[in-house]
């Protein structure tokens, strides 16, 4: 799931730049919060949840285990809503023309500033969920790298697909 809302992310954030290469618009949105919400949409929402699900599969394959049901639910949940949230606040807040690297907002905007912090946390939730969860199989791993190996797919696996790729676990 992970590397599914990983596309949806770099997407968005693809369709911020091609609304931003406009140049009427490109010119009312410059320097303002319009920027970091841009860039957030492909890095933080797109790439990073690339990174968190190839290391859940890593740690997943190492450990022998997937995650929990919980932590693949409440994780990317949070992940989800916090990150979408402070990128839609930062999107709407450049539309608006409010500058993004001032110490202190225009009077009015406050709102926005607080709304963009809450979903921040929010955000960050989920990240230490998955974190904590990526602990615990990483430790349980850790404790198993004696045992015997994760092996290759079976011989009638592999040449049915035509390689040996073994997929993904079924959790994030």
């Amino acid at each position: 799931v992970l590397f599914f809302l990983g596309f949806v992310g770099w997407a968005t954030g693809g369709a911020g730049a091609v609304i931003d290469s406009w140049i009427p618009i490109n010119f009312h949105f410059h320097n303002t919060l319009w920027v970091p919400a841009h860039f957030h949409s492909y890095m933080l929402m797109g790439a990073a949840l690339w990174v968190l699900g190839f290391v859940s599969y890593l740690l997943e394959r190492a450990s022998g285990r997937t995650a929990s049901r919980r932590v693949s639910i409440l994780g990317p949940s949070a992940m989800l809503l916090g990150g979408y949230g402070l990128v839609y606040v930062w999107y709407v807040s450049g539309a608006l023309g409010i500058p993004r690297r001032w110490a202190a907002h225009p009077a009015g905007t406050e709102g926005w500033s607080l709304a963009g912090s809450i979903f921040a946390a929010i955000f960050l939730v989920g990240l230490f969920v998955i974190l904590a969860e990526f602990v615990a199989m990483g430790r349980q791993a850790w404790r198993q790298r004696g045992a015997t190996p994760a092996g290759p797919l079976p011989v009638a696996a592999a040449t049915a697909s035509g390689s040996g790729f073994r997929p993904m676990v079924g959790s994030y």
